[in-house]
């Protein structure tokens, strides 16, 4: 008989609990900084010794199942590369510039969901060598998760300006902005509402089985209350 089991059951009831609460909730930026709150929770279950960053990004590669997780973002890709010396990771401009230039043209077109122009960092592996490869990790979409995550939660930020009942899109697209004569950006990437609520769904069941096998105490690395308080 494994131990923990009640903790587990309440812990992941909770949770149930708070996704159900979050979801006959009308507006979506609050809804969307509730549940990627609930994916920091599940984060610090599941690798509390890894700062949060980190264990934002291993909970969803690891538990979530998300077909999108190893998919590379060219946009931001791009953007990283330009704070790079002229020498480092030339052949991974060329290879990038080359990917983005077979994009429909700036707001001409239908515009398309990231897993048709987007690669997986396997697409890439020629290139994960040096600062490359570091560079390549940071644009994969768990970490851009991560960004929006803060945005959200520290600024009350909505990243990207989505399209009319775009939030039940069941994955990741790009946008054109709304003012194509004035803005010097070409595409945004969106991660619908749905996308990331079944993330929250996918990481709380497996997770919830491992430490179900395992005999993990969830609650193991919360306390009660901060340190500073009633102390």
């Amino acid at each position: 008989m494994l131990n923990n089991l009640h903790e587990v059951e309440v812990f992941f009831g909770w949770i149930e609990k708070k996704i159900e609460e979050i979801d006959t909730i009308t507006n979506e930026p609050f809804r969307r900084i509730l549940l990627l709150a609930l994916l920091d929770t599940l984060a610090k279950s599941a690798f509390p010794k890894d700062k949060p960053g980190k264990r934002f990004v291993k909970l969803i590669d690891s538990y979530s199942g998300w077909l999108h997780s190893d998919r590379v973002c060219l946009i931001q890709l791009r953007y990283l590369l330009e704070s790079q010396v002229q020498t480092e990771c030339a052949d991974l401009k060329i290879e990038v510039e080359m990917r983005l230039g077979k994009w429909p043209p700036k707001g001409i077109g239908r515009i398309p969901w990231s897993r048709e122009v987007d690669p997986e960092s396997v697409d890439l592996c020629a290139f994960k060598k040096g600062r490359g490869a570091a560079l390549i990790e940071k644009a994969r979409y768990p970490f851009l998760l991560w960004e929006m995550r803060n945005f959200a939660i520290h600024e009350l930020r909505t990243i990207g300006l989505a399209l009319p009942d775009s939030d039940d899109f069941e994955e990741p697209y790009y946008f054109a902005p709304l003012n194509l004569e004035t803005s010097s950006r070409t595409w945004g990437l969106n991660f619908p509402t749905k996308v990331i609520s079944t993330i929250v769904l996918n990481c709380s069941e497996k997770l919830k089985l491992h430490f179900e096998q395992k005999g993990i105490n969830p609650f193991r690395d919360f306390t009660d209350e901060p340190g500073w308080y009633l102390h």
